[in-house]
């Protein structure tokens, strides 16, 4: 079996793809329910009437992603400044890339990059870093589809972009895959 690297691609024209170096060990998802509640209305129990508001977006995150370029003693902060940059804004679009994550035939689009951590943890003598370990959130995004046609309003037509779940493992929740309802 071949071994396969993850990576972010970016879906934007000016955004960069970063391919990782090793895969990340752990990978989560998290979605919120949002509720809506007001304090007069009570029930039986005395808790407050609630009301469903809605769905915050997915966040994924890439726990414990391995950077080590000890054997060559370059800085792994080439790396890591790589995906600093997924979290600037271009000249072009004013705002940083999407991404979509892949690893192997496993495909997530569409994210941007929420929250970035990484952890020096082996520096050369002269103070080079060489290892690291980073962390990723990603956080979905509504991306319009590259084949979406602008209407004679001048308004943008959108086909229908909701996410399809799907059951990776039966005792975890449903996480979106890339697979879109037309």
């Amino acid at each position: 079996m071949e071994f396969l690297k993850a990576k972010l691609k970016a879906r934007d024209s000016g955004g960069v793809d970063i391919d990782f170096m090793y895969n990340p060990t752990e990978i989560s998802f998290t979605r919120t329910a949002s509720w809506a509640y007001d304090l007069g209305h009570r029930g039986s129990n005395l808790l407050p009437k609630v009301n469903f508001s809605g769905v915050q977006p997915y966040r994924l995150t890439l726990r414990h992603v391995p950077y080590d370029t000890y054997e060559k003693k370059t800085s792994v902060m080439e790396y890591i400044n790589k995906i600093k940059k997924g979290m600037s804004a271009s000249a072009d679009l004013l705002r940083p890339p999407v991404y979509t994550f892949e690893w192997g035939e496993t495909k997530y689009s569409d994210y941007v990059i929420e929250d970035l951590a990484y952890t020096i943890t082996m520096v050369l003598p002269n103070g080079t870093p060489v290892r690291a370990w980073v962390d990723i959130t990603l956080l979905e995004v509504d991306s319009p589809k590259e084949d979406d046609l602008l209407s004679e309003s001048g308004q943008t037509e959108r086909s229908n972009n909701i996410p399809i779940l799907e059951r990776i493992d039966p005792d975890h929740p449903a996480v979106p895959s890339v697979e879109q309802v037309d």
